[in-house]
């Protein structure tokens, strides 16, 4: 989402507003859906990921995790890390081989643009940002 507005750009990206951003995830290995492990750790907030500035552990904010199939999982962050889900997949031993943003807070993206393409928010998707 591009925008001049400073206060939707404050609401979209500001960590302390917790907007989820929802993601398709494509991974190399077969996700454990039996024991349903990476959902467990995605939930309960036990991954922990370098910090980039003092390379300390921090653990990540618990997340929303569903199987969608064996390599594919739909994810749900509400923080925003560098490479976030890269780093959290490979910290449960998987690489990610594809992500999509599906949607950022209450807007859902358009998934009939190609890329480079782009369309304007509505009244609507504005004032629920601004509002939310």
């Amino acid at each position: 989402i591009l925008s001049q507005n400073g206060r939707i750009i404050q609401r979209l990206i500001s960590p302390k507003n917790h907007l989820e951003k929802q993601y398709l995830v494509e991974v190399e290995l077969d996700l454990d859906m039996a024991a349903k492990t990476e959902q467990a750790a995605f939930a309960e907030g036990s991954i922990a990921l370098r910090d980039r500035k003092t390379n300390e552990l921090e653990r990540c904010s618990p997340a929303r995790l569903e199987y969608i199939g064996p390599r594919s999982a739909r994810v749900w962050l509400a923080e925003g890390r560098y490479h976030q889900l890269r780093r959290m997949f490979a910290a449960l031993g998987n690489e990610v081989i594809g992500i999509h943003r599906e949607s950022v807070g209450p807007i859902q993206l358009d998934s009939n643009l190609e890329p480079g393409e782009w369309r304007e928010l509505t009244e609507q998707e504005i004032q629920t940002i601004l509002h939310k």
